[in-house]
């Protein structure tokens, strides 16, 4: 290694994050991923409901964007429940953030809609952190 080549650590904190989007909306997911992709993150995949994530292969994915309504009904938060079993980090990206249970306080956080690209970044920071802490 060079003596200006960052040490591997400080690259693997910089790397992309792995993302998967859970919304039914399409403006609102090619909107997230725009965004997304604009801060340097990795897009990996997208779904509009519980079957369309269940027949994803989440190996590797690092984060998921997850509404409360999608196609199939207020399904978000058993999907979160899913994705979180699987190691996956949540940040529900919704309109009711009243619709999550109480009890649910696996996710990284809540992000009410619509979003800003401050709160997509802080939500970014606060995945980057619960993942360094893994």
């Amino acid at each position: 290694m060079s003596p200006t080549s960052p040490a591997p650590e400080a690259r693997e904190a910089h790397a992309p994050l792995r993302i998967l989007i859970v919304e039914d909306h399409p403006v609102i997911t090619l909107a997230l991923k725009v965004a997304l992709e604009g801060m340097g993150e990795d897009v990996v995949g997208q779904a509009i409901d519980a079957a369309g994530v269940h027949g994803l292969d989440l190996l590797g994915v690092d984060l998921a964007f997850v509404d409360v309504n999608l196609a199939d009904g207020p399904t978000g938060p058993a999907i979160a429940a899913h994705l979180v079993e699987r190691g996956v980090s949540v940040v529900f990206h919704t309109s009711n953030p009243e619709a999550i249970p109480a009890h649910f306080t696996q996710a990284v956080g809540v992000l009410e809609k619509p979003s800003t690209l401050t709160g997509l970044a802080q939500a970014i920071q606060l995945a980057r952190l619960g993942l360094a802490r893994r």
